[in-house]
């Protein structure tokens, strides 16, 4: 078995299907991510991957941004899914996520610890103020408290009955102002920091060093920067991007 097929059948042991999240029109994103599952023996045409077309909202109703809440609700629509297929473990990409250059190498060993163990959210990275003493030294995974905050949900893996309390808290969350104290609109990240916090028997997990990390891409959550919005700037601006990329 090669490394590619090795790497998808690992993968796919440890999450039972994969949600995808790409705006239509962002076709750059797509094309890169499908780039990205390619190098794992995967690609978007997979039958365990599923691609969620991302919500673009006309208004921002209290949250930081219209891609915030966009962001959000594309969220929400994965957990909606996620529990109308009955699945027990689920892994949520966004489409600028890029494999680190060991990901084929270390994904086996985890997922096969994975498989044994008894979790409810899982973080493709480890956030910086999570102890490094790893309680599974071999696979380099780490607890991660619920008091922690974790920002960013490019590799996000997630269980069912999470899922299932999840919905409601993140549906709740929607419907409050920004500071209310039983948690307003927020960003995703957020409010999935939130919920954790109040659901203290959920074990949530992390691995270091990252199995993925965000891929330098123009933003469609935050207001864009002038060379994002001149048509003249933006391709010079793409191209600096990429040559920030991080190498093997």
């Amino acid at each position: 078995m090669s490394s590619t097929q090795s790497s998808s059948t690992a993968l796919l042991r440890a999450f039972e299907k994969i949600f995808v999240i790409n705006l239509p029109e962002r076709t750059d994103r797509r094309q890169d991510i499908e780039k990205q599952l390619n190098s794992i023996g995967l690609g978007l045409d997979h039958p365990d991957v599923c691609l969620i077309s991302a919500v673009k909202p006309q208004r921002k109703l209290g949250f930081p941004s219209i891609g915030a809440r966009g962001c959000f609700l594309s969220h929400v629509s994965v957990l909606e899914k996620a529990i109308s297929m009955s699945l027990n473990r689920f892994l949520v990409l966004e489409d600028d996520v890029d494999f680190s250059a060991d990901f084929p190498r270390r994904i086996g060993p985890l997922s096969k610890c994975m498989q044994q163990m008894d979790w409810d959210m899982f973080y493709g990275y480890m956030p910086g103020d999570v102890p490094r003493a790893d309680f599974k030294q071999e696979v380099h995974l780490a607890l991660v408290s619920p008091e922690t905050e974790v920002e960013c949900l490019h590799f996000f893996g997630c269980s069912g009955r999470a899922a299932v309390k999840a919905l409601p808290y993140l549906k709740a969350i929607l419907n409050r102002p920004a500071g209310d104290a039983r948690g307003g609109v927020m960003h995703v990240d957020g409010a999935y920091s939130w919920f954790r916090r109040s659901h203290q028997e959920l074990v949530t997990l992390s691995v270091n060093p990252p199995l993925a990390v965000q891929r330098p891409s123009r933003s469609d959550i935050h207001d864009l920067q002038w060379f994002d919005r001149n048509e003249t700037f933006r391709p010079i601006a793409n191209w600096a991007r990429r040559l920030k990329r991080p190498v093997g």
